[in-house]
Formats: structure tokens, sequence, C-alpha cells
């Protein structure tokens, strides 16, 4: 599924990836693919990139071997081990992963090297309902899901409250706002996965995001070099809702048994429920933003053509999620 849009490089290009989640650890290799990349990739338990001190000693050893990062891409982010609920038992951290982190290595990359860039993988969660127009919010729209809104999440005030900052400060970052990332590789961060889990589902119109329409966006942000610093919605082209994931389950049964995603009545146990209905539930302990977002101007601006959310892709999807498990 990969759309890898072939924009030369003019030059070796040095990029660090910090972070080793379901995006980090996908997106070394896709970089990777490039010989005119040279890619790094580090976690957390290679060094604690939360104390400064100890980052900045990092960038400096890198360089004192002659080693320049010209783009870092921040895959870091609180997401809970179970879901964004976990940033009420954590807000401490929440809000150093997704607020404080982005900044100070947006400060502190620029220190050990003037010209270099920041790719901040960030999220869309900070819109909520959906524009008059249809046509999803844009990067200029005022967010009405984030710090000024009560109702929103812990999560969503802290990608918004790091967005802000990171717009008026700093002048070397790319922001990417991502919704609800999927795609056929296996992993409790993607997201047809964790829908496998539950029965009740909130059937609402949202944007989403294939992992590999992010990479390419990436990809293109490096080789380029010449894109503007800014804020841009990464979401792939369509409308993804419950009952297209559901008719592709349909589609897949057999196998999501055979395979252990599913159990023999979850087709029979599921089941599809409205906003209203949903808020009056228990499932989560905050609000979840649904919404569209506009991905227009990165379209533009870099070429890229992205996948179409439909029923048939995402059934194609779940086929090759289960080949590469029984692999």
């Amino acid at each position: 599924m990969n759309n890898i849009i072939n924009i030369p490089a003019k030059e070796k290009t040095t990029v660090l990836i910090i972070g080793k989640g379901y995006i980090g650890n996908n997106l070394t290799p896709f970089l990777a693919f490039d010989d005119n990349l040279e890619v790094h990739n580090i976690e957390r338990s290679q060094i604690n990139y939360l104390n400064s001190e100890e980052l900045v000693n990092f960038f400096e050893s890198y360089k004192n071997q002659n080693v320049i990062f010209d783009y870092i891409i921040n895959a870091v982010g609180f997401t809970g081990k179970t879901n964004i609920d976990d940033a009420l038992d954590n807000k401490e951290l929440c809000y150093i992963l997704n607020t404080v982190f982005p900044i100070s290595l947006s400060n502190i990359s620029r220190q050990v090297n003037p010209s270099c860039k920041l790719i901040n993988i960030s999220s869309g969660c900070i819109y909520d309902g959906y524009k008059p127009d249809s046509k999803g919010w844009g990067e200029n729209d005022v967010p009405n899901f984030g710090i000024c809104d009560d109702a929103s999440s812990f999560y969503s005030k802290t990608k918004h409250a790091s967005e802000l900052i990171l717009s008026s400060t700093c002048d070397n970052v790319y922001n990417l706002r991502i919704r609800m990332p999927f795609s056929e590789v296996p992993s409790n961060r993607n997201l047809l996965q964790k829908l496998f889990k539950y029965t009740t589902l909130l059937n609402a119109s949202n944007s989403i995001t294939y992992l590999y329409d992010l990479f390419n966006v990436i990809y293109n942000l490096i080789v380029s070099d010449s894109i503007p610093y800014g804020v841009y919605n990464v979401v792939s082209d369509g409308i993804f809702n419950m009952e297209m994931f559901i008719e592709a389950v349909k589609e897949n049964e057999d196998k999501l048994i055979k395979s252990g995603f599913i159990s023999k009545t979850y087709l029979k146990d599921v089941k599809l429920i409205d906003l209203d209905q949903f808020t009056k539930t228990d499932i989560t302990k905050e609000n979840r933003s649904s919404t569209t977002l506009d991905n227009t101007v990165i379209k533009t601006i870099t070429g890229a053509q992205f996948v179409e959310i439909n029923k048939e892709l995402i059934s194609s999807i779940i086929k090759d999620l289960i080949r590469l498990v029984n692999e």
C-alpha cells in the first residue's frame, strides 16, 4: 500500500526519529529505503529524552562524531496503555510528553544545529463536530476541542497547548495533525485492532490516517526541503464510520476469529450507537472527538495522493493484517 512519490534528494540528509512505538518503529525502515537518507532511531530506554541536559549531551555526542541531524521527527506522545482516559491518572506525564517535550526538542535541536527542522506528530483531535460546508476543519480554523473547551479531554488540551506554543514561538517546526492511525501492521495502537476489542461502538463520521499516507508526507517534507513550516492536517481521503468497519469485518469474519482478533460471537454482540447514547454510557471517562479534517493544503503542497477510506480499503487492510499476524 506504500505510495512514495520519488522526489530525488539533493544530498545525504540525516534524520533522527525519536520514539519506537507504532509510528516511529515503522517509519524508520520506510525512510531508510532511500539511500540518500541516513536514519537514526532512539527510544526512552536508550536515553532519557525527558531530561533536557541528557538530551543536549546526546546531540553533542553525535555532533562530535560529525553526525548533525537535519531533521528530527518526534514520534513520542502520551496515549495511555489502554486509551487517552489514562491521562486522568497521569496528567503530569501526559503534559510533559505532549506539550513540554516537543517545545524543548525544538529549542534544543536548534542549539546544536541552527538549521535543524522538527517534524512533530500531533493530533487532529482538537476539533469536534462538523463544519457546515462538510469539507472538514482546515488548518486556519480555531480548535473547538482543546484548552478553551471545558468538555474536551485532558489529552486534547495538551495537544492543543503544544500546537499553540510551537506555532507562536518556534520557527523550525512542521506540526502534523493525524487522527486514529491505522494500517496492516499489527499493533495495539492500530485503530482496527482497538475496535476489535469493543462491542459497543460510536457510529460517527471521522477522518482517520493511513500510516503510509503520513509516512509519504514526512518523506516529501524531508526530500523537498522547501515546504513552509506550519500546521498541516494529515488525514486520508474519505470518511470512516463503524457501519463501514462492521461490513469489512463481516467479509473477513472467519479468518478474524481464527486469528484471534475477534470472538465467535463478535458480530452478534456488537452494537452501534449514536452520540447521545454513547455519552450516557460509562465506556469512556472523558469525551471523545468525532470530526473530519480537510487535507487539501498538504496534498496541494506535496502533490501526494492519499488512499480513499471506504469499505473495500478497510477490508483489504484487514486481510493484510491477518496475513502478517499469521506469517
